[in-house]
C-alpha cells in the first residue's frame, strides 16, 4: 500500500486495479487520506478524481457522494490547478448528479486545456469529454472531440494513445448503429497494439471487439475475445473506463 497519495501512489493503486484487485477495497481503504491535511491539496484533488472514476466504474452512488463530500473544499482551493478542479467536477456530475452541468463544465475544461495544458494531457481530457457528450449532448459533439483526440495522438506518434482514441471512435459509432465505420476504427485500434494481459485498457478493447463480433453475428469470435478478457472483466463495469 502506498504511504502517500501522490502521482506514484496513484500509479500503484492503478496497477493494483489493472492486475485484478478489488476496486472497492482499493478506494475505501484510502478514503480518509482525502482528509489528510499534510497531503498537498493538488495531490488530494487528483486522488479524489481518480477515486470518483473508480466509483463510476463500480456504479456506486453512495461511494461517489462520500468522495465528493470529502473533496468539496478542494473545488475552490487556489492551491489546486484549474483543470484538476474542473475534471473532478465533470466526473461527479456526469455520472452521479447533474448531466447538463457536466456538459458545460467539460466545455470549460477543454477550452482551458487547449490553451494551457500539454498535448498529452489535452488528449486525455478530450477522451474524457467524449462520453460526457455521448451521455448528455449529441453524438456529433462526441465524435468531434474523439476525432480531435485521435488527430492529436497522431501528431505525437503515440501509438497507445492512438489505439485508445481509435477504439473510442469505434465505440461511439457502434453505439450509434454505424457498424461498418465502427469496425474500421476498431480494426485500426488493434493495428497499433494487440490487447494482451488483464489491464483496464486491454479488457476494454477486448470488450469492444466482443460486442463488434456479436453485432456481426460471429459468435465464435465473440466467445474467443470474451474468454481472453474474462479473468479481470468482473472487477469493473462502467463503459466510461474506455477513456483511460
Amino acid at each position: 500500500s502506498p504511504a502517500y497519495l501522490d502521482e506514484v501512489g496513484l500509479m500503484y493503486l492503478q496497477a493494483c486495479w489493472d492486475v485484478g484487485g478489488q476496486l472497492s477495497d482499493i478506494v475505501v481503504s484510502h478514503l480518509e487520506d482525502l482528509r489528510e491535511s499534510t497531503v498537498p491539496p493538488q495531490d488530494r484533488a487528483e486522488a479524489a478524481a481518480w477515486f470518483l472514476s473508480a466509483a463510476d466504474n463500480l456504479c456506486d452512488f453512495d461511494l461517489a457522494r462520500r468522495i465528493y463530500e470529502l473533496a468539496r473544499d478542494l473545488l475552490t482551493s487556489e492551491h489546486v490547478a484549474t483543470d484538476t478542479r474542473l475534471m473532478l467536477d465533470v466526473v461527479y456530475h456526469c455520472s452521479f448528479d447533474n448531466g447538463e452541468l457536466s456538459r458545460d463544465l467539460v466545455k470549460q475544461l477543454l477550452a482551458y486545456a487547449r490553451q494551457h495544458c500539454t498535448p498529452s494531457v489535452t488528449i486525455l481530457y478530450l477522451r474524457h469529454a467524449s462520453p460526457v457528450f455521448r451521455c448528455h449532448g449529441s453524438i456529433d459533439e462526441s465524435l468531434a472531440v474523439a476525432s480531435e483526440a485521435f488527430a492529436s495522438a497522431q501528431k505525437l506518434q503515440s501509438f497507445a494513445s492512438m489505439a485508445i482514441s481509435a477504439a473510442n471512435l469505434g465505440v461511439i459509432l457502434m453505439q450509434g448503429g454505424e457498424v461498418a465505420r465502427a469496425e474500421h476504427w476498431l480494426n485500426l485500434a488493434t493495428s497499433f497494439y494487440s490487447p494482451e494481459g488483464n489491464s483496464i485498457a486491454n479488457n476494454n478493447m477486448l470488450s469492444h471487439l466482443t460486442e463488434m463480433a456479436i453485432r456481426r453475428k460471429n459468435i465464435l469470435e465473440a466467445e474467443a475475445h470474451f474468454a481472453r478478457s474474462g479473468p479481470a472483466i468482473s472487477t469493473y463495469r462502467s463503459p466510461r473506463s474506455v477513456v483511460r
